[in-house]
């Protein structure tokens, strides 16, 4: 049977811990109810696409190659890729075609053990070691440029304009940074506002996740996997709102937090939200885990309107597996694995179909016709 997600909006008060105080602030809860008697077609809930733009990955050899797209980030000259598995940041131009890797796995100088997240800020590449805790700066045509030490355990961050910098932190941290989960630093890393803290209940130690900050064109947005709170920042790193996404039998608690494995095998039903959502100014949208399946889910602010789709039905042209949003553009990809009905659709051309055919990825942007804010 078909679930889909029926969403009411409830005003509640939130408390967010900081380095000096502890702020209280009117916050979004929004109710997901999986009901299967409130479906509602997905093409009719999503944003009215004005256009689809395809950009297949062209890679010279097998060397460039990517194996997954863990993060994509879209600037006005470039496209970055990151493959968290294979450790690779590719460059590419807007169309796709490959330029160079930035900075390179290993345990030379200037190179990395384990990378986690990077960001473009200012035609500068700063990239996440997260196994030697260290921030290393690259050109974008893969000139080193320095390399700096953490004082603390980070998953991800985010550059802002004013040159501070938004971390989410590692869970396993010590000292000053024990249980801090999300903080703001100034540009030599010391801590200025302390947002959010783990709860070691709630954490699973043995649970490795990808997740990361979504820098859109007003404000960065947070969300950590298997924690429903979703923070949305302004571009000075000020936190402006919290938004709860209570998924309400649904949702994961007590010791299957503590124990993912034990939350995976059981015959629990679970949903949490698996990316960090986008939000424009007339829907939420992004990718839903259900019971150990994705379906990406778009939602109409104004009327609640809600609709899910598995990815067994993906479709390119559906606003599918919303990923990032860059430059006025949501973001999303498919590969041959995603969409292997590709060879029998009219909308696709040859060079894109090609790139399917090699077994590689192809990007989507969607413009839309609604403004994002």
């Amino acid at each position: 049977m078909k679930k889909c997600i029926a969403i009411l909006f409830v005003s509640v008060l939130v408390s967010c811990n900081t380095s000096t105080k502890q702020t209280e602030f009117d916050a979004t809860k929004i109710i997901f109810s999986l009901n299967a008697n409130n479906l509602v077609d997905y093409a009719a809930v999503s944003p009215v696409i004005d256009s689809v733009v395809f950009i297949p990955l062209k890679h010279p050899s097998s060397e460039s190659f990517i194996g997954q797209i863990d993060k994509i980030v879209i600037t006005e000259n470039h496209i970055a890729i990151m493959d968290v598995r294979y450790k690779k940041l590719n460059l590419y131009n807007t169309n796709g075609e490959y330029l160079t890797g930035i900075g390179g796995a290993g345990n030379g100088p200037h190179e990395y053990i384990g990378l986690s997240d990077f960001q473009i800020h200012n035609d500068t590449v700063y990239l996440l070691d997260n196994r030697k805790s260290k921030i290393m700066a690259y050109s974008t045509d893969n000139q080193f440029l320095f390399q700096k030490e953490l004082p603390f355990q980070a998953d991800i961050f985010t550059v802002l304009d004013n040159s501070l910098w938004l971390w989410g932190l590692a869970s396993y941290n010590t000292g000053q940074y024990q249980n801090a989960q999300l903080i703001l630093t100034d540009k030599n890393y010391n801590l200025l506002e302390q947002y959010a803290k783990y709860d070691e209940e709630k954490i699973d130690p043995n649970y490795e996740m990808t997740y990361y900050f979504i820098q859109t064109d007003k404000m960065p947005v947070y969300h950590r996997g298997l924690d429903n709170n979703v923070y949305f920042f302004e571009s000075n790193g000020t936190l402006s709102e919290c938004i709860y996404f209570d998924f309400k039998e649904y949702n994961v608690t007590g010791e299957y937090l503590k124990n993912t494995a034990k939350l995976i095998g059981s015959n629990r039903n679970y949903c949490f939200l698996a990316t960090t959502p986008l939000l424009t100014a007339t829907h939420i949208m992004g990718i839903l885990n259900l019971n150990g399946e994705l379906y990406s889910f778009v939602m109409e602010k104004t009327t609640g309107k809600t609709a899910i789709n598995g990815l067994r039905n993906y479709n390119p042209l559906q606003l599918s597996l919303p990923v990032s949003l860059n430059n006025g553009t949501v973001v999303s990809y498919f590969n041959s694995i995603l969409f292997p009905s590709y060879g029998s659709v009219d909308f696709l051309d040859n060079t894109v179909e090609a790139c399917l055919d090699g077994g590689d990825y192809v990007l989507i942007r969607y413009y839309l016709a609604q403004p994002f804010f």
